[in-house]
């Protein structure tokens, strides 16, 4: 038997037994319910949006009966009380009631009880019984709606939003019924109950359109780092690059109409390799070393899942990218293999995490991080003679084989592919948004350096801002006498080549700081400058020393900038607007500066620059992936 036949049949035998038990009270008045204004309101504007609005996933009109996942359905209805005799009390409840029947392949709910229906301060509605909505064991649901009391003549008109989801069929259809009645202040009938017969079946519009982006975050270099291939050669210098794969709705459909997919599904990296030309294409080895949900803050990009990043709002974050796992390896070819993630679009980020709106779209569903390891031995073999520290290659991708299922078993784009495919030109003739690239990679020398304070500074590398501010270098932090805190030095070797004669050094106002003792920032006592002990690369801090020195101060004036003889207070930053260059043009190779390996042969209050140098210099150098952090305690 239909479960919603033998459902309908129950309420009948309940609303049979409801007329027997109350037969006998006299009807206080009547309630007319009908339909409003249009009645039914199959959906919202844009409609026909792909050309041809009865395919799947499009819609035609608001009045054809026919709603795409994820629009709004809006049943419109009117209800008024009549009849009520002279002196006789009001109804003090009139109730709603309105069931969803989905049948197979639909999925539907009551996007929210109706704001009519809700108590003080929310609405207007009465509280007893409150209004609900109810999930049935038969998989409909019902909206039980108190609109409150309703005098003779009183009438009230208002929607209920019916919303498809995503997990919806295309075709699958619902239907619905729905009755009012009145109660008393005890909660006892007062009237009739009136039903409207609605034999309509509404069909849901659906079809799997994701598009597969590989341009969100462009193919870049980040840093140096060692791998091992497993062929015999052990642990050597590559290079990494990142870029991300993206999972979107397909823009023109604006979120509606959209079938999920199924959580599970594979595509490639794509990656293609060629000479310095650009054209002539190489094999090399490389790994592919990551594919995870999107942690990173590019700018133009979102973070892979909500549970990520939980300093960043919701707003930038798509639901759940699931997991990435990756197979193959550089002769056989990668696949990537997503699982768990959550493709119903029932959400999408608003803005991207520079803050650029996502309005208009893409409508992210899923992002994720990929790594490529590159060894420095393939680039520098590309000119055809290795170890001469001159090749050079171009590195792109063009992510493919995204042709996804959806939950009911539809190809994505129904039998078509998404834009862009494997590397194909948009429809417009434009490059595919697979693709980034070609990012150049060559055996060269390079740097990352940056400077900061900040509040805590461990041994092992680790540090804080400690409330002093909320970031680097944004010119907030006010440090008071005694306060103690720590200038901190990174230099990466982001290059392919070794770095010689390696130097590293901080100056400072030694007449508005001083040296101070390690412990009181975080790290071992019994010290003052120091270098993390990390291992990036096989660094080795044993390998390299502090030195302390003394620089003129002559030139500096941290009151007077200008050299007039007066103090320059800006009254609107609350300081004094001193003269520093001579202490920004310190060198480290500085002739007139002497250095000592122990702070007492300066004077802990004289000091006012350090350095970091190799003990062997001619036979250390900073190798490539390796970086250096060194620490200033001062106070």
């Amino acid at each position: 038997m239909d479960v919603r036949i033998a459902s309908l049949r129950a309420k009948s035998a309940l609303f049979a037994l409801f007329v027997l038990l109350f037969s006998g009270i006299a009807q206080a008045g009547s309630l007319s319910f009908g339909r409003f204004d249009q009645g039914v309101y199959s959906g919202t504007e844009p409609f026909n949006v792909t050309g041809t609005c009865t395919a799947p996933g499009d819609d035609c009109a608001n009045d054809d009966h026919r709603v795409r996942t994820l629009d709004l359905l809006q049943y419109a209805w009117s209800i008024s009380a009549r009849d009520i005799e002279v002196g006789a009390p009001d109804f003090a409840s009139v109730i709603l009631e309105q069931t969803i029947y989905p049948q197979a392949g639909a999925d539907i709910e009551f996007e929210r009880i109706p704001t009519v229906c809700l108590a003080p301060p929310q609405g207007k509605g009465g509280t007893d019984p409150a209004s609900r909505i109810d999930i049935n064991d038969d998989g409909s649901q019902t909206l039980f709606c108190n609109l409150g009391a309703m005098g003779n003549g009183e009438q009230v008109s208002f929607s209920v939003p019916v919303r498809p989801l995503s997990t919806s069929a295309n075709g699958s259809v619902f239907t619905t019924t729905q009755s009012v009645y009145a109660l008393d202040s005890e909660g006892v009938s007062t009237s009739e109950v009136v039903s409207f017969v609605d034999e309509t079946q509404y069909e849901i519009s659906a079809a799997p359109a994701f598009d597969l982006l590989g341009n969100v975050r462009s193919i870049y270099r980040n840093h140096a780092g060692y791998r091992d291939l497993g062929e015999g050669a052990g642990s050597e210098p590559g290079y990494f690059l990142y870029w991300t794969a993206d999972v979107v709705v397909d823009s023109e459909r604006a979120g509606r109409g959209i079938e999920a997919l199924r959580g599970d599904f594979t595509f490639k990296p794509g990656l293609r390799f060629t000479a310095s030309d650009g054209v002539t294409p190489i094999d090399i080895p490389y790994i592919l070393d990551e594919c995870r949900p999107n942690p990173s803050t590019w700018g133009n990009s979102v973070i892979g899942g909500e549970s990520i990043a939980s300093h960043i709002d919701t707003s930038k974050k798509v639901v759940d990218s699931g997991s990435c796992v990756k197979s193959g390896d550089y002769q056989s070819g990668y696949t990537l293999s997503v699982s768990g993630a959550d493709m119903r679009g029932e959400r999408y980020p608003t803005e991207r995490i520079n803050g650029a709106s996502l309005a208009a779209g893409p409508y992210f569903v899923a992002s994720y991080r990929l790594r490529l390891w590159v060894p420095f031995s393939a680039i520098d073999a590309a000119d055809g003679t290795p170890e001469n520290s001159v090749g050079a290659i171009k590195v792109a991708s063009c992510l493919s084989d995204f042709d996804p299922t959806s939950v009911s078993g539809t190809s994505n784009y129904a039998g078509d592919v998404e834009p862009g495919f494997n590397g194909a030109a948009l429809a417009d003739g434009s490059k595919s948004n697979n693709c980034t690239g070609p990012y150049t990679l060559s055996i060269s020398t390079g740097g990352y350096y940056n400077q900061r304070i900040v509040k805590v500074g461990r041994d092992n590398g680790g540090f804080s801002y400690g409330g002093l501010h909320t970031g680097w270098h944004d010119g907030t932090s006010i440090v008071e006498p005694g306060l103690s805190y720590a200038h901190m030095a990174i230099f990466n070797n982001t290059g392919g080549l070794p770095i010689e004669n390696f130097e590293v050094c901080l100056p400072f106002d030694h007449t508005q700081s001083r040296l101070t003792d390690a412990g009181e920032i975080g790290a071992s006592a019994g010290q003052y400058a120091y270098i993390a002990d990390m291992s990036n690369g096989g660094f080795d801090r044993d390998e390299w020393k502090i030195q302390y020195g003394h620089i003129s101060t002559m030139d500096i004036d941290v009151l007077d900038g200008d050299g007039d003889g007066s103090p320059d207070f800006n009254v609107e930053t609350g300081r004094y607007e001193g003269d520093c260059s001579a202490m920004r043009a310190a060198r480290c190779d500085d002739a007139s500066i002497t250095w000592a390996d122990d702070v007492e042969d300066i004077g802990v209050d004289s000091v006012n620059i350090v350095r970091v140098v190799a003990l062997d210099p001619e036979n250390t150098p900073l190798e490539p992936s390796q970086q250096i952090r060194v620490f200033v305690p001062l106070e």
